[in-house]
């Protein structure tokens, strides 16, 4: 059956913390199984966040590790070298210098609207976006700015931000179109 699974919960935490393109930077880090570590100075809202991303890659299920709350307490596991989706509290990013996260993790600031990229899972290269089809992620992002954009609660001078290597802003020349 190609219905959308488990759906009986809103998505507005999601629209609420992340712009448009932030959700997209995410979803395509999600498709290619990648670290994902959510974070949040409000626990409350790291499930329904997390539940909403792994929804929007149905037909697809997440096949990684999810640990939707993780206590500060696991963070070893920022260092496995297999794909997961985890939820932290929002004080690992501030106590934690770029350059000393774990490589080739990409951590989402859900307070901030702002996607950390890091550096790739060698530590050499800053990341970029990740590369998803042009025309279909262009539909797919039309249909989230008619639908979610209004839920949006906009992050004063930071809105949609994306950094790369040690906290440097990734430029507009530099993304996928979809993230622009």
């Amino acid at each position: 059956s190609n219905k959308l699974r488990g759906a009986d919960f809103s998505y507005r935490p999601l629209f609420g913390c992340l712009s448009i393109s932030n959700i997209l930077v995410v979803f395509g880090y999600l498709l290619t199984e990648a670290r994902v570590a959510l974070c949040s100075s409000n626990y409350s809202i790291l499930t329904p966040v997390s539940e909403s991303l792994l929804s929007l890659i149905f037909p697809f299920v997440w096949q990684g590790a999810y640990i939707p709350i993780m206590p500060s307490s696991m963070t070893d596991i920022l260092d496995a070298p297999v794909p997961f989706l985890v939820g932290l509290h929002s004080k690992y990013l501030r106590a934690t210098k770029p350059e000393h996260r774990p490589k080739g993790v990409v951590f989402v600031d859900l307070d901030e609207d702002v996607v950390h990229l890091g550096f790739d899972d060698e530590g050499r290269h800053k990341r970029v976006c990740a590369r998803m089809p042009e025309r279909e992620v262009g539909k797919l992002k039309d249909k989230l700015l008619e639908w979610g954009n209004s839920a949006y609660l906009s992050h004063p001078g930071i809105s949609g931000r994306i950094t790369t290597g040690n906290n440097e802003v990734l430029p507009f020349s530099m993304r996928e179109t979809y993230a622009e």
